[in-house]
């Protein structure tokens, strides 16, 4: 096993999801989790008492996005580390060095 920087935790996940089986797990998990925090959100506002038929509607749709938006950005990190070997944030340099 590799040794890393405590720094550069980045080196340490372009190490672990280089292996595919890593990224169909952490996919997998991104989708249930998914599932998990969109039905706590409305579910955690019809608990405080903040709900109705207009509002249901209005909060479960407010959650889906929010959590949708959320499990987006922790995918880009790992199918961006997988795919392009590099953090999002340097995306450019990296398409720059490939080309």
């Amino acid at each position: 096993m590799y040794t890393f920087h405590p720094a550069n935790g980045f080196a340490y996940i372009k190490y672990t999801f280089a292996n595919p089986v890593y990224v169909v797990l952490y996919v997998i998990w991104i989708a249930a989790l998914w599932f998990h925090l969109s039905h706590g959100f409305w579910s955690a506002m019809q608990t405080v008492g903040i709900n109705g038929k207009v509002w249901f509607n209005r909060w479960k749709t407010i959650g889906n996005i929010y959590v949708t938006l959320l499990m987006l950005g922790f995918l880009i990190v790992v199918l961006f580390a997988f795919a392009f070997h590099c953090a999002p944030s340097l995306l450019l340099c990296c398409i720059i060095k490939v080309f």
